[in-house]
């Protein structure tokens, strides 16, 4: 059995993995992907950030702004990345069914891609200072 120090380092690492890929991804043109690890290594880490703070075991679910207001009330969430969980959810939804990836990728471009990659490396470094 993990202990909390355990499970929190493997959502960390996980998330880190994800958060690789999605820069993989931007550089392969799979600008849809790139969004879509964003989504899940922020998700990831907000995880690890519940299990250090508040419970051993993690959130379900899959909303980042929902983890992150109704999970983790006490922690004082920069505006911009509540809002860029909001965004990422949305992609997280569409981006399930194959009918919804085509017309997705349509919309995703590089410049779209890049900033949201951006801003999703500035909410991780945020939130990694949050296991701190």
């Amino acid at each position: 059995m993990m202990t909390r120090a355990e499970k929190v380092e493997y959502w960390v690492d996980i998330a880190k993995y994800d958060l690789q890929t999605a820069t993989a991804m931007l550089k392969s043109r799979r600008y849809l992907y790139t969004v879509f690890m964003c989504e899940q290594a922020l998700e990831k880490l907000l995880k690890a950030v519940y299990v250090a703070k508040v419970d051993e075991n993690h959130p379900w679910g899959h909303d980042l702004g929902e983890i992150a207001i109704k999970k983790l009330p006490f922690v004082q969430f920069p505006p911009e990345h509540l809002q860029l969980f909001h965004h990422l959810f949305a992609f997280y939804l569409k981006g399930r069914y194959p009918s919804d990836k085509q017309k997705l990728s349509k919309l995703v471009n590089r410049q779209e891609a890049q900033e949201i990659l951006t801003l999703s490396k500035k909410a991780f470094r945020w939130l990694s200072s949050q296991l701190k």
